[in-house]
């Protein structure tokens, strides 16, 4: 089985013009820039084993490639948000990069699931069962501006065996955007 290096997972979205078989390993060292966090590994699969599979492309940790295969995210037991695409380079007004998708992308496998430092802005987030979320303590989820009354950063409806590891993390609502008589939460 031969392994391929390339730079980032954006390279491998955006600009990989290479013709890789079936089975090939296809190594990043990061996901927008070299040691970013978002370092990762994929195996190259065809469109009907990625079927046969369950796996769709994602574009966060499936990325198509130009011979009609995929580049399908290999999780170890702990996946990195940043793995996914997040960026948390967003700020505390909840005006900064969404990285809603990159998140629930990554939340949606279930597992264990690492925030890793920074200000990652976000719509709510919709944990699903069987899912241990766990922060660096330097790991700030911020709410963009425009959350709903009923909205809230990290949903954790109907779901069960799950377990958040705050680490002193922050979790926050934009307390500009309150009024009289609501009921906002950052979990619930």
């Amino acid at each position: 089985m031969s392994v391929i290096k390339i730079d980032t997972a954006l390279e491998l979205k955006d600009n990989f013009s290479g013709n890789v078989a079936v089975g090939t390993i296809l190594e990043t060292l990061g996901y927008y820039t070299i040691g970013d966090g978002g370092a990762a590994t994929y195996i190259v699969k065809s469109v009907a084993q990625l079927v046969a599979d369950g796996d769709v492309i994602d574009g966060y940790g499936n990325h198509a490639l130009p011979n009609t295969t995929i580049a399908v995210l290999v999780t170890g037991d702990v996946v990195n948000v940043k793995q996914f695409g997040a960026v948390g380079d967003g700020d505390l007004t909840g005006t900064g990069t969404n990285d809603t998708a990159s998140i629930q992308a990554a939340l949606s496998l279930g597992g264990s699931v690492y925030i890793d430092e920074g200000i990652y802005n976000v719509n709510q987030l919709n944990m699903v069962s069987d899912t241990a979320l766990t922060f660096s303590p330097k790991a700030k989820l911020i709410a963009n501006v425009g959350y709903g009354v009923s909205e809230r950063v990290l949903a954790i409806d109907f779901v069960s065996n799950i377990t958040i590891n705050g680490n002193g993390a922050t979790i926050a609502m934009q307390k500009a955007e309150y009024t009289s008589g609501e009921a906002r939460h950052c979990l619930r």
